[in-house]
């Protein structure tokens, strides 16, 4: 089997690098190097599994890339000091506003 280096420069799980060793491979890894950078690494981050979920063809890969979600979810959260309690309020409250999904309506057009 050929050994070919992947070019990846994304942010990866915290186990990800000793995975890879366990299975033989090697990896290159660095930290980010600022909040600002590690932002912006954690929205592409964001961005990657909502495609993924996206794409999901089961019960079983949509909880777990939902649950991967949630996972990107908590570090912004941490990065920007936002409690669950406070994230779950923010939610409710758009909810009380707005609504949620239940009603599966599909906005075909609108006027001011």
């Amino acid at each position: 089997m050929d050994s070919q280096k992947r070019v990846l420069n994304k942010l990866v799980r915290d186990g990800i690098p000793a995975i890879i060793a366990k299975h033989g491979g090697s990896s290159e890894t660095r930290v980010a190097i600022d909040d600002k950078e590690y932002d912006t690494l954690l929205r592409a981050k964001l961005l990657e599994e909502a495609e993924e979920i996206a794409e999901t063809t089961t019960r079983e890969m949509l909880l777990e890339e939902l649950a991967d979600l949630n996972t990107v979810r908590d570090a912004l959260c941490a990065l920007y000091d936002i409690s669950v309690e406070e994230l779950l309020a923010q939610q409710r409250k758009k909810d009380n506003e707005n609504g949620k999904f239940e009603k599966r309506i599909l906005l075909i057009s609108a006027e001011n």
